[in-house]
């Protein structure tokens, strides 16, 4: 039983390591995205 919920811990926490890896590549490549086109938004107001 112990044995059990050490396996199904494990799994959660692989599960809540990968999706958050995800999460964090995601919000970066998102974030970078966003501030290209903000710096493009400002060099069209500054021009």
């Amino acid at each position: 039983m112990d044995l059990e919920n050490g396996l199904r811990l494990l799994l959660l926490l692989q599960f809540f390591f990968s999706h958050c890896l995800t999460l964090v590549v995601v919000k970066r490549v998102l974030q970078k995205h966003v501030e290209d086109k903000a710096r493009c938004l400002c060099c069209l107001v500054i021009d």
